[in-house]
């Protein structure tokens, strides 16, 4: 610990600002230059690629928002605080956010650095409806530095975690990607196995039925309460928490064993049901793997006993056909969302068993390789998320 010096967040790093371009101007937007929300890097292990909006080089000069290089950090100041995420781009970012470099620290340790602190960040936030940091906020954060011959080697390690979890997200979205491809082809294209020799009756092939999603499915959600948060207890996970397709617990907090009973009375979670986030960003999609003990806030839970159904509705839901229906129906002015009633009665084509059948018996090893790839990553987090602390005050020595 010799070679460690404390020091003040603020002095080790350069601080930048975001901003948004008017969004009453389209030729702002749309452009060529990722644009950063929080909502795009809440959850994200390490790196960050793409963005949900973009802004033109126009909207970029006529805005206070700054573009952040490759390498660079990204923070969030307001509401969800603490999130860090890198950049794999060059983007630019809104006000909710502050970008950072290092200058007497290398951004891959800021990167980790942060990571250890958040909860002395979020400790530090101040406001009354949403928790907030300012600049003056890192000068009041004080980390142990060491030299940069032992920043190398700590961020080396905790890299080596981190490389695992991406390419097991690549390999993730690949699996996904080619189930969804299937399903396009089967049942968009309408070119399933026997097409050739069905009847359509007005684009609906013979044997088939439009259904009500709750002829189906048990249509529920999970708590629209906020319990308090715990040390120990049972994650609760929201929509913010489902990532790619997987429910990431390194970013959940705890509740209470009563709040979860509670919770749970009419609300549990079961291997194979489908989450649905139905407010705020609608349609973030999970299909549940496992038999974890947990409970969800802000999310639908879809229901059935049909061992065939589960692949089907969940390709179906993410479709973009699908995704596009909810969004239009999406009621609320500042925070859109899809009501029960709303998903009860959406109607959807249900095809002949044993087409279902046939499908599930083609994705259903994709999805247990995202099963097992998922909790792969699980371990990874578990491993890494012990290590950071320890590596981060010197407590393990690295050689």
């Amino acid at each position: 610990m010799s070679e460690w010096r404390k020091v003040r967040l603020g002095d080790v790093i350069e601080i930048i600002s975001g901003g948004t371009p008017k969004t009453s101007v389209p030729e702002y937007w749309d452009g060529e230059i990722p644009w950063i929300s929080i909502k795009d890097f809440v959850g994200t292990q390490r790196k960050i690629y793409s963005t949900e909006k973009s802004i033109t080089k126009l909207g970029l000069e006529k805005s206070a928002t700054n573009v952040l290089h490759e390498g660079d950090i990204i923070i969030s100041a307001r509401g969800t605080v603490g999130e860090v995420a890198q950049l794999g781009i060059d983007m630019a970012f809104n006000q909710s956010c502050y970008g950072l470099r290092g200058t007497e620290l290398s951004n891959d340790y800021l990167f980790y650095m942060l990571r250890n602190a958040k909860p002395l960040i979020i400790a530090t936030a101040t406001g009354a409806t949403f928790g907030t940091i300012i600049r003056k906020t890192f000068n009041y954060i004080k980390v142990q530095v060491p030299n940069t011959g032992t920043q190398e080697k700590i961020v080396k390690v905790l890299s080596t975690y981190d490389k695992l979890i991406e390419n097991n997200n690549r390999r993730i979205e690949v699996l996904e990607q080619t189930a969804e491809e299937i399903y396009k082809e089967w049942f968009v294209r309408m070119r399933f196995p026997g097409s050739e020799n069905t009847k359509f009756d007005k684009g609906i092939p013979e044997g088939w039925e439009i259904k009500k999603l709750n002829e189906i499915f048990d249509v529920s959600d999970g708590t629209h309460d906020t319990p308090k948060e715990e040390i120990d207890g049972f994650p609760l996970v929201t929509g913010r928490n489902i990532i790619n397709g997987q429910i990431d617990f390194s970013t959940t907090y705890n509740i209470s064993g009563e709040d979860y009973k509670k919770i749970n009375v009419r609300s549990a979670i079961n291997k194979n049901d489908i989450l649905y986030s139905n407010i705020g960003t609608i349609g973030q999609m999970a299909l549940v793997q496992d038999n974890n003990k947990y409970s969800v806030k802000n999310l639908i839970i879809l229901k059935t006993n049909s061992y065939q159904f589960h692949e089907y509705i969940y390709l179906h839901f993410k479709n973009e056909a699908c995704q596009q229906y909810f969004n239009s129906v999406a009621s609320g002015a500042s925070q859109k969302f899809i009501s029960l009633t709303e998903m009860r009665k959406y109607k959807l084509l249900v095809p002949r068993e044993e087409v279902l059948k046939l499908f599930k018996s083609k994705t259903n090893n994709l999805f247990i390789q995202i099963e097992n790839l998922n909790n792969q990553n699980l371990n990874l987090v578990k491993q890494r998320d012990l290590l950071l602390p320890r590596l981060m005050n010197g407590t393990i020595e690295v050689k």
